[in-house]
């Protein structure tokens, strides 16, 4: 529970290890640096515990969330756009499963279900897949900061959390997104300052809610406005 903790050491140096990725007590990951990605070993026992061994690296960029989606299949994101999957559960990896070509560094992944996922990363990034991770669609998250973590109740309620005390419902974003895939007259509007007209009195709050996305804030124009 906590109340007690011992060192387990690698069985070689490795690289600065930033996270665990468990699926149960015997199958599981620590990620990190330079790609670094070790796994929980059944056949390697010391004083009769489990211990750890190195996979191959597919990638050299730094490793920092991952997730299991059942026993077999797991990915893995991280710096660079890395996008890492596996359906053999962590015998081999697949740095070319995504046929969309991610960008920036991705810092959290959460499936909701086998084929609902997404990935936040920095400057706000959030991706989202409807087919399992095979393509990947930008969402437009309303914010600059960078987004460290996300986590779904099911395909369309969520929570993305970020830099400078970012806390977003991730709900209006899956809806519009999934209401625009379909083959009718649907066009998605997303959040915005909630003003419309382009006129002197306008265009000076539109700049807030902007600056707003930056950590700039315009006390002027909002006293104006009062």
């Amino acid at each position: 529970g906590g109340g007690k903790w011992e060192r387990i050491e690698l069985p070689e140096n490795a690289d600065r290890l930033v996270r665990f990725v468990f699926r149960n007590d015997s199958l599981g990951f620590a990620i990190g640096e330079a790609g670094s990605i070790w796994q929980l070993a059944d056949d390697q026992l010391v004083d009769g515990r489990k211990t750890w061994k190195r996979v191959n690296r597919p990638s050299r960029y730094l490793l920092l969330g991952g997730q299991f989606k059942d026993d077999f299949n797991a990915v893995l994101v991280g710096g660079g756009g890395t996008f890492l999957s596996t359906a053999t559960a962590g015998a081999d990896w697949d740095a070319s499963f995504s046929q969309t070509r991610l960008e920036g560094k991705l810092s959290s992944v959460f499936f909701a279900d086998q084929k609902n996922g997404w990935i936040v990363g920095s400057g706000g990034a959030v991706y989202v897949t409807r087919n399992g991770g095979r393509s990947w669609n930008a969402q437009v998250s309303g914010t600059k900061s960078d987004l460290f973590g996300v986590h779904f109740l099911d395909s369309k309620r969520g929570m993305v959390v970020g830099d400078a005390g970012t806390v977003e419902p991730a709900a209006g974003l899956a809806l519009l997104d999934a209401a625009a895939t379909k083959p009718f007259g649907f066009m998605p509007f997303y959040p915005g300052p909630g003003l419309g007209g382009h006129c002197i009195p306008i265009d000076p709050f539109y700049l807030t809610w902007k600056a707003r996305e930056y950590d700039f804030a315009t006390e002027f124009i909002e006293l104006a406005g009062k």
